[in-house]
């Protein structure tokens, strides 16, 4: 059975028949602090466009201010970095309850040139959370989509992905994958007015060997309108899959028998347009078979 553990985004609500007790908080560079109560995971920077970087928590900082082209982040850049993000995520959380989940995001390949140069950077930061908040899982989510320039997001489609997991193994860390399926299809370069769902399956099976250390996925919709191209996290899997019901079965279907391994994930429907939408996805999944728990992953 596919389980997964359904988290708020947006404040948006689930289907009525879902009770939702963990919710998404946002933690990029900007942010100053953290309003929450109850469980929660966290967000971190993901890069996408400018950041001030001028906020009181980072004026101690001047390893993560100064680790920006055109004021992008750049994540990952060396040791002091990591060490300086621990911090400012200690800062963000102050005397709060640690976070279910703590997630990050992949540095741009112009700062670190390979996995096992960002796993060396990374693992400082590791060390640091466990020691801190022990009972927090850390997930790197993969990344497609930046306004940065010079370089690309050094973990984005399934090659990248699989090369991550096998040096997880090797080097027997604790970080899991949160992992997001639009930007999957967008990194792979998936037309979406005519989805290759047999490609997918067939890239997506280089994962099988890594299921166990996937922890959360991310699952959004994508509109197309006339003259504007594509809008992100807006709409519901239909749109994603631009109105191709066969495809979308067989995405859910290939899915559901994927993690039918007893194992809980973090659910994250990252839906920025209605609730109708976001009670939409969830729907699809439970249609196809999908059973959504309340229990730690």
């Amino acid at each position: 059975m596919a389980k997964f553990i359904p988290v708020s985004y947006g404040g948006k609500a689930y289907p009525a028949s879902i009770s939702c007790s963990i919710k998404e908080v946002a933690g990029h560079m900007d942010k100053i602090s953290i309003d929450v109560s109850g469980p929660y995971s966290l967000h971190t920077e993901y890069s996408y466009g400018k950041r001030n970087l001028n906020s009181p928590i980072l004026l101690h900082h001047s390893v993560l201010r100064g680790a920006n082209k055109g004021g992008i982040p750049q994540l990952w850049k060396n040791d002091a970095w990591s060490i300086h993000f621990f911090e400012f995520i200690q800062a963000l959380i102050g005397d709060g309850a640690a976070p279910k989940v703590i997630e990050i995001h992949p540095p741009f390949d112009d700062c670190c040139r390979s996995i096992d140069q960002f796993l060396d950077i990374y693992e400082t930061f590791e060390k640091r959370v466990l020691e801190g908040y022990p009972s927090t899982t850390i997930c790197i989510e993969n990344r497609a989509g930046t306004r940065y320039r010079g370089g690309k997001f050094l973990i984005s489609k399934f090659d990248s992905i699989s090369q991550l997991c096998e040096c997880i193994h090797r080097r027997e860390l604790d970080l899991r994958l949160a992992l997001d399926y639009p930007q999957l299809f967008t990194a792979e370069h998936y037309n979406f007015e005519s989805f290759p769902i047999d490609r997918f399956i067939k890239h997506h099976s280089i994962l099988e060997q890594h299921r166990s250390l996937i922890s959360s996925i991310h699952i959004w919709g994508k509109t197309k309108r006339a003259n504007l191209g594509w809008t992100a996290h807006a709409g519901d899997l239909n749109d994603l899959f631009y109105n191709n019901i066969l495809a979308k079965k067989k995405f859910l279907d290939y899915l559901i028998e994927f993690y039918n391994d007893e194992k809980p994930r973090f659910f994250i429907p990252e839906v920025n347009s209605s609730v109708d939408d976001l009670q939409s996805i969830v729907n699809d999944f439970i249609d196809a078979g999908a059973f959504f728990v309340w229990t730690q992953a």
